[in-house]
């Protein structure tokens, strides 16, 4: 298990308040001016590597149905306009898993309480994806406590000398438990179509799941063409099964350019380096992937993640009960990032040019590190907004996507108010303090089907 960062050492009058929670194959380059594949610099070798809608006025008064889509024969069974909207098209979809995505979440309105429901079901009926997805993902998270078995209170002011409404005051029975506000992380700029690609690289190569080493991606150019990435994580696997770790430590930096594999096509030019990891750590499996550099600076791979807690994080006030954040990550540069650098701060790799070991830190950690590299709970002078008590995740949930994903709930170490877990039935990260080295602890839970009580492997939705 990972550790995120050395609590006890640094900060020892947080962990008492702490205790309480709980074949090889090798082919000649051809012509020299065009590559193919991954390349070992040398002898030119490669690796193989609406339920309530507006409907139009009738005169001076709007007709108000009590659905959110349309009661219509549906013929159409093509895929998704270029410009129609998410909502357009759910409307007008035959096919079998946007009939099942339009009852489930018909089925969910009929649930949610009045007045409330008429703003929701106009936002859910826009033509604008952003406020659209942001009205789906409120309902979602509206019937996921519900079926928990909580009593869920839309639009409560939490503090009067902010006046805001936050989403949720969340109760059991007539006990409040705590308060949750639902939002959406979306593209800035929804072209970014290499960082796409890369984030599909990065997904790729964390499969390995390799228990000796993490790779770094120096990307020296980036291009929209695709990738193979299906060869390059078996080249790569191939490739780092015959490095011996304690061998690759004794590496100088100066001298290991001619080390690395790279890959150089169609525009992209990608060197792939290979960073043990400590003796301790070492025959576990865990991510592969280590970060992603470019040649000018460190690449941010949850930009819209942060903007979305940093615009949350205090516009409600003072908090009398726990705070939850929930987001749905649907930016490109938000999705499957990792969500302990946003939270704790970003990795860093140590090297002893004396002992040749590398040591795994958090930038909060060392001097004369970019603020940038903060955490959401942990900066340079300790932790911080300690009054959001938890963030709810999940990576690019859709209306027709709810079977397949599952929100896992991150309780935040240094807690003003901390969220009771044993209340939870979802997948959680929770902070284990009773140890030396203190981490963030998984602890499983029930998937979102089960949550919901849908079926297994049946329509994506």
């Amino acid at each position: 298990m990972r550790v995120l960062v050395p609590l006890n050492s640094i900060f020892p009058s947080l962990r008492q308040g702490m205790l309480d929670f709980g074949s090889k194959h090798f082919y000649q380059v051809g012509n020299g001016y065009h590559f193919i594949g991954i390349f070992m610099p040398k002898v030119g070798n490669t690796i193989h590597f609406r339920p309530q809608k507006m409907s139009e006025p009738s005169g001076n008064k709007e007709r108000i149905s009590m659905e959110l889509f349309d009661d219509i024969v549906r013929t159409y069974e093509g895929f998704r306009e270029p410009r129609e909207s998410i909502y357009q098209f759910l409307n007008r979809s035959a096919r079998p898993e946007y009939e099942a995505t339009r009852n489930l979440l018909e089925k969910w309105f009929q649930d949610y309480p009045q007045p409330y429901s008429l703003d929701l079901s106009k936002r859910m009926y826009s033509k604008l994806d952003e406020d659209h997805l942001g009205a789906f993902f409120e309902l979602y998270c509206y019937a996921w406590l519900r079926y928990q078995g909580f009593v869920v209170k839309p639009q409560r002011i939490v503090d009067v000398t902010k006046g805001n409404p936050i989403d949720f005051l969340v109760q059991s029975a007539d006990t409040p438990l705590f308060y949750l506000e639902a939002t959406v992380a979306m593209d800035v700029n929804t072209a970014d179509v290499s960082q796409r690609i890369l984030r599909e690289l990065w997904n790729g190569l964390n499969t390995l799941q390799e228990p000796n080493f993490r790779i770094e991606l120096s990307v020296e150019r980036e291009s929209t063409h695709s990738l193979p990435i299906k060869k390059m994580c078996s080249d790569i696997h191939d490739w780092l099964q015959m490095l011996d770790p304690d061998v690759v430590s004794e590496w100088k930096t100066t001298s290991t350019q001619d080390r690395w594999p790279y890959y150089d096509l169609d525009g992209w030019k990608i060197v792939f380096i290979a960073i043990p990891k400590p003796p301790g750590s070492r025959g576990k499996p865990g991510n592969t992937v280590f970060g992603q550099r470019s040649a000018v600076q460190w690449r941010k791979q949850h930009n819209s993640l942060q903007a979305a807690l940093k615009e949350k994080k205090d516009r409600y006030g003072n908090f009398e009960l726990p705070y939850v954040i929930a987001i749905d990550a649907l930016a490109i540069n938000s999705l499957d990032c990792d969500v302990e650098e946003v939270l704790f701060g970003q990795e860093v790799a140590l090297f002893d040019k004396q002992s040749g070991e590398i040591t795994i830190t958090r930038s909060p950690l060392l001097p004369d590190r970019p603020t940038q590299e903060n955490g959401f709970w942990f900066a340079r002078r300790g932790p911080r907004n300690r009054h959001v008590s938890a963030l709810l995740l999940v990576d690019e949930l859709m209306p027709w996507s709810v079977v397949s994903k599952t929100p896992v709930l991150w309780h935040n170490p240094w807690a003003e108010k901390p969220l009771d877990p044993n209340i939870w039935q979802g997948p959680q990260m929770i902070p284990n303090m009773d140890t030396p080295e203190p981490y963030m602890q998984e602890r499983t839970g029930k998937k979102g089907h089960e949550i919901f009580h849908l079926q297994s492997g049946g329509a994506n939705i």
